[in-house]
């Protein structure tokens, strides 16, 4: 229970088959649906959100927007961010490749610890599926959603202002 008397309940799944019984009043989906590469699995996606949500219910997700991802990309592919923590200077690098026929992301990331015991290295590739805003809508449409805004962010940025598309919209 948090402060006010509202229950928070928790419940670990697939966003592909979410496991909630009870109609939800909204579900938050963020930094999850790019990775998502086939377009089968989008479309499940959306049929999940609206098979847990009660009619009127609110989904808010985000998704990196193609248009804006591959000008941004196409300025800075590398991106490289150095921060001193208590255990040592972090370095966090990462370098994306466009695959635009797929529209899709090719992303290696380096991490590096570098602390009075030495370094501690970890790298990652993987791959990333951008989204339109045509798909975006399509999606929502056939899954029952309407009245759908689009931002450029979570502070209510306008779309296209960033590679961020947050997408506001109720289950009909």
């Amino acid at each position: 229970m948090v402060e006010g008397g509202v229950r928070v309940t928790l419940a670990r799944g697939s966003v592909l088959a979410l496991p909630f019984a009870p109609r939800l009043d909204a579900v938050l989906c963020r930094g999850v649906l790019n990775d998502l590469l086939d377009d089968g699995s989008r479309g499940e996606a959306f049929a999940s959100f609206a098979g847990v949500l009660r009619r009127g219910g609110v989904l808010v997700c985000d998704v990196r927007e193609w248009g804006e991802t591959v000008r941004r990309k196409t300025r800075e592919p590398v991106s490289e961010k150095v921060l001193e923590t208590p255990r040592g200077r972090l370095t966090f690098r990462s370098e994306t490749r466009l695959d635009e026929a797929g529209r899709r992301l090719l992303v290696s990331e380096r991490h590096a610890l570098a602390g009075d015991a030495g370094e501690v290295v970890a790298e990652y590739e993987f791959v990333m599926r951008c989204w339109t805003r045509e798909e975006l809508g399509r999606r929502l449409t056939e899954a029952g959603f309407g009245d759908v805004e689009y931002f450029g962010g979570y502070d209510l940025t306008p779309a296209g202002a960033s590679d961020r598309l947050v997408c506001v919209s109720s289950r009909m």
